[in-house]
Parts: structure tokens; sequence; C-alpha cells
């Protein structure tokens, strides 16, 4: 079995949405999740390049993890997928899954380049990012 790293994990890992790909492994530097299809994972790497794009001029951060807050990537995740689950199904709160989200999506506008990825970045935005605490942090 293919794997590759998922572009969504931090949604996953927290468990606050689902995957039928994701696959979760353990590691010294604690808890990641890869995707079981290698297609799959080149598809959403794709949409979260896009959410990237969409979202990092608003942010003012460059594309470097070296220089980018932990946090950004995470608001991203999870506002661009509440976005779109938003605009396809009436609600972003519950994403059981994912790989049907991006699927959906890929059906619904012909190409994952096709998807109005900057509506949602008033959701990436906004999204609260939980500390390990339990304190959110903007």
């Amino acid at each position: 079995m293919d794997t590759e790293k998922c572009p969504f994990e931090h949604p996953l890992i927290g468990e606050t949405f689902g995957c039928s790909k994701a696959q979760p492994v353990s590691k010294r530097d604690g808890p990641h999740v890869v995707c079981s299809l290698t297609t799959a994972a080149t598809r959403c790497q794709r949409l979260f390049e896009a959410f990237k794009q969409a979202a990092l001029p608003v942010f003012e951060v460059p594309d470097d993890l070296e220089k980018m807050p932990h946090s950004v990537p995470v608001k991203i995740q999870y506002g661009g997928l509440r976005g779109l689950s938003t605009q396809l199904n009436g609600s972003g709160n519950s994403i059981p899954d994912i790989h049907a989200l991006v699927d959906a999506a890929e059906a619904h506008f012909g190409d994952i380049a096709r998807i109005p990825c900057a509506d949602y970045v008033a959701l990436m935005t906004a999204h609260k990012v939980q500390r390990r605490g339990g304190r959110d942090r903007s």
C-alpha cells in the first residue's frame, strides 16, 4: 500500500473530521495521518495548495514552513474544508469523509482548479485554533 502524508491531517488528528482514506500513524514527534491512496493524496494536496494560495495574502505570511506560524495551515485546512462543505452540502460543521467531499467538489466544479477557494478565506481567518490546554488561539 502506498502512503503519503495527508494535507488535511490536523482536522483528522483532532477527530473533528473523518476520511475513508486516512490511516493514523504514530511517530516520535506525535500522531500523523497518511493517505492510503496516492491519487487521493495528490488531489487533496492540490486542493490544499489552492486554499493556501487564496489565503496566504490575507494572513500576510510567506509560503515557507519555517516562517509561517503553525496556526496558519491549521486555519487554512479547517476553514477551507468547512467552506467547501458549506457550499456543497449547506453545512460545514461535520465532515465525515474528506475524500467524499473532494469527490463531490471535483464533480460539481469539474476540476480542483475551478473551486472558488477565495470564497472560503473568511472562514479560514475566523477559525479558532484549540490550544492543548483547551483555550482558543486566534
